[in-house]
């Protein structure tokens, strides 16, 4: 009986925590939550480890992630908040983040970005393709009509692919360099196109939000991108 009345318990906290989440972050998504800790331990503001895997979450700059882990070691955290599912936490904690992004939502990210700020003129372009393989991003963007920036007078798309690198350096910036070819051409545009990506999955919008990221690893292969990073967390979910 004792441990079936653990077991709920345990299910009724993570189900409090869940409700919680997903009203701060305000989306459609699928949230699961694991909380390490009893009842016993939750009273005083003791949890072991919490888990919080979202599926489908909408980042800043409107680039949705097929799968956003969170995985935070124990913590300490405001024990009537915590009971209410609020997870408050009393100190800075550590933890792991992994973060998976399709190719086809990286695209359409990819694709209002340039529609909002882009040095070519945004009626020129009709759409972008992302093809994530091979530890590598090929980015072709459709024209409509030919510009004054364009590489060539008959082009009717640009096509670049760029590798993912991490600097060894203590905050370990991801970047984005690209594979030179005989065709290929760094023009202005495609230094902007860069920086725009670079900004899409630096997540820097996180240090803002109460989470810094250090980058550790990125794989690219089909069709998804996933990044793992430790996570240095003063405040989850971020308003």
């Amino acid at each position: 009986m004792k441990r079936e009345s653990a077991r709920f318990s345990q299910q009724a906290i993570n189900r409090i925590a869940q409700i919680a989440i997903a009203s701060r972050l305000k989306q459609d998504v699928e949230i699961s939550v694991d909380i390490a800790t009893t009842l016993s331990q939750l009273t005083k503001g003791q949890i072991d480890a919490i888990e919080i895997l979202i599926r489908g979450l909408v980042l800043s700059e409107k680039l949705r992630t097929e799968e956003f882990q969170l995985n935070i070691g124990a913590v300490t955290v405001k024990p009537l908040s915590a009971m209410k599912g609020q997870i408050k936490l009393l100190h800075p904690s550590e933890g792991k983040l992994r973060i998976v992004i399709h190719e086809a939502d990286l695209a359409t990210a990819f694709y209002q970005s340039i529609q909002s700020n882009s040095v070519r003129s945004s009626q020129a372009i009709s759409g972008v393709q992302c093809t994530l393989a091979d530890g590598a991003i090929t980015i072709r963007c459709s024209l409509d009509e030919l510009s004054d920036n364009s590489e060539s007078d008959d082009a009717e798309s640009t096509v670049f692919t760029v590798v993912p690198q991490l600097e060894q350096e203590a905050e370990r910036r991801i970047i984005w360099q690209p594979l030179l070819s005989s065709n290929f051409t760094y023009s202005e545009w495609v230094s902007d196109l860069l920086s725009k990506l670079d900004r899409l999955l630096s997540l820097k919008d996180f240090e803002q939000k109460g989470l810094f990221l250090t980058p550790q690893e990125i794989k690219i292969s089909d069709g998804i991108l996933q990044l793992n990073a430790d996570a240095l967390i003063q405040e989850f979910p971020p308003d």
